[in-house]
């Protein structure tokens, strides 16, 4: 059954993390480290993912395209002890869904909320079993055909991730009713969920009783998430 997970993150050096070794991570490649001098091996025993691919905006540089050029790049442009080197989305894919038509949405939900903003996605989906999920890692700097500008300072609004969380479900129920499933997600926590499951009841049982128009209306603008102001 579909379920609603999604979850963000962001890679810190404060925290001893690599923006290089998360990418060999995810990808399951080898990669070479220049900061340490190291190559970095995915974890061992663990199977490559079905997808794993690069995705730039327009004005990108072609060697972005390049994981291990796009990841030591990044590395290079954080100077600070505890810098922010990029920021993880990881969603869950509808078990519903076939196996193309998950790698179309997560590439779909990828494409429309932080490629078309100007982020780089290193995008990574692992299909099979009870738990398909996709990974995107992505860049937190302007990216210029010369290579990495500044840090965008909007892409970290608390607004941002809370239509991001939106627009996850609504893709995939997108997704799902194409595919002819009548199973939807739905990205409020249960206790929103709970209240609005009620005042939809409500509103229902007072249709039934015949009352005044207008208090079904604020029912129905309260469950709507837009409080009705009072009439003059």
């Amino acid at each position: 059954m579909a379920i609603y997970h999604f979850q963000m993150r962001v890679v810190r050096r404060s925290k001893g993390q690599s923006a290089v070794a998360v990418a060999a991570r995810r990808s399951g490649e080898r990669l070479y480290d220049r900061r340490c001098g190291l190559h970095v091996r995915p974890d061992s025993g663990s199977s490559p993912p079905a997808v794993a691919e690069i995705i730039l905006p327009p004005n990108a540089p072609a060697w972005m395209s390049n994981r291990e050029e796009l990841w030591n790049a990044t590395e290079t442009a954080e100077r600070r002890r505890d810098a922010q080197l990029a920021r993880e989305v990881e969603v869950a894919l509808p078990l519903e869904l076939e196996d193309e038509q998950a790698i179309a949405l997560a590439r779909d939900f990828v494409q429309r909320e932080f490629i078309q903003r100007g982020m780089i996605a290193d995008l990574t989906i692992r299909l099979g079993g009870n738990n398909p999920y996709a990974n995107a890692m992505l860049t937190m700097r302007e990216v210029t055909p010369a290579g990495f500008g500044r840090k965008v300072i909007a892409w970290n609004r608390r607004e941002l991730l809370t239509q991001w969380r939106e627009q996850w479900a609504t893709i995939a129920n997108e997704y799902l009713e194409r595919a002819g499933h009548a199973v939807r997600i739905d990205h409020r926590r249960k206790d929103e969920q709970a209240a609005a499951v009620h005042l939809g009841k409500a509103a229902s049982a007072m249709q039934r009783r015949g009352l005044k128009h207008d208090r079904l209306r604020r029912l129905e603008e309260m469950q709507n998430g837009s409080p009705a102001k009072d009439e003059a």
